[in-house]
């Protein structure tokens, strides 16, 4: 049964993740049963103290969970032991388009990237606009004109939490500019890579059908959170 518990240090989160096998980043509709809320105050984007931001990375790098937007788009971990369960269920009900497709590929072709590598790989960084009346720009106005043509593509953004919904694309790490003195600042920037990749195509097997794996799950929220609703059932296995 879950049991809220006050994360102090990175263990205590790691800790908490383990005992529940899954585990939202942010509030949601059940609540109490998220990081966020188990942190205190004063470990929530404090400047001079570690906290749950700073340690999502280090905690995915340590290899035993899954971490991505996995509850409506909204970020969750999840532990392999139910991850490849959570895989074998969705991965049977979704499809990925001809555009989250070749977004994947790519990923697959350099095995790891950052979405600022996604961005430009990928076609999504295009000229700045130039004014309209400003004559010694007239190419750039011809090449914006263009584009303006070109049939609209799904959003990159949009495409990413999809494959990460339909348990494609995991979050490897967080990645963060560093200043002179060797202190990092800003917002850490996503690195994005297969499952399989990151964790060994192993990693996956369930050893049992998608409805066999959704109904494990069930069972296991059920178990966890006593009085839990149908629909929020449904929202977590997706």
């Amino acid at each position: 049964m879950y049991t809220p518990v006050t994360i102090h240090h990175m263990h205590d989160m790691e800790r908490l993740i383990a005992s529940c096998g899954f585990m939202p980043f942010f509030a949601n509709a059940i609540p109490g049963f998220s990081i966020w809320e188990n942190t205190p105050q004063e470990l929530r984007f404090n400047d001079d103290a570690d906290g749950p931001w700073e340690w999502k990375g280090p905690v995915i790098l340590n290899g035993a969970f899954a971490y991505g937007k996995l509850l409506r788009g909204k970020a969750m971990y999840v532990t392999l032991d139910w991850y490849k369960h959570l895989a074998n269920w969705r991965r049977a009900h979704t499809q990925p388009s001809r555009q989250e497709l070749k977004v994947l590929d790519t990923i697959r072709q350099h095995g790891s990237l950052l979405t600022t590598e996604l961005r430009r790989l990928c076609g999504y960084s295009y000229p700045r606009q130039a004014r309209e009346d400003n004559p010694l720009l007239r190419e750039s106005q011809r090449l914006t004109q263009k584009l303006k043509r070109t049939p609209r593509i799904e959003g990159l953004e949009t495409c990413l939490t999809r494959l990460q919904m339909g348990t494609y694309l995991v979050v490897a790490d967080f990645e963060y500019k560093i200043d002179k003195t060797g202190r990092r600042y800003g917002w850490g920037v996503a690195r994005y890579c297969r499952p399989e990749d990151f964790f060994g195509p192993e990693a996956l097997q369930a050893g049992c059908s998608p409805a066999e794996s959704r109904e494990r799950i069930a069972r296991h929220l059920v178990e966890m959170l006593p009085g839990i609703e149908t629909q929020q059932v449904d929202a977590i296995i997706g």
